[in-house]
């Protein structure tokens, strides 16, 4: 899991190692929300979100190459 913090605002992501697949395409969507609260739990999602789709067939990464952030 990746955060970031700055401003108070948080960024939290995690990479999909077994993506799903549309026709062997990779692709994302992308919820925005705010979490204002958490007792009691309130979440505001935007009516708008994101999708992409790559063009190319998905091949799963190779463990000999995968490198790490520090």
């Amino acid at each position: 899991m990746v955060t970031r913090a700055e401003k108070g605002d948080w960024v939290v992501q995690d990479y999909v190692w077994n993506p799903m697949l549309i026709d062997g395409l990779k692709f994302d969507i992308r919820l925005y929300c705010s979490l204002v609260s958490l007792d009691p739990m309130r979440v505001y999602i935007c009516k708008e979100g994101l999708a992409r789709f790559c063009t190319t067939a998905y091949s799963p990464p190779n463990p000999d190459r995968h490198f790490v952030n520090e």
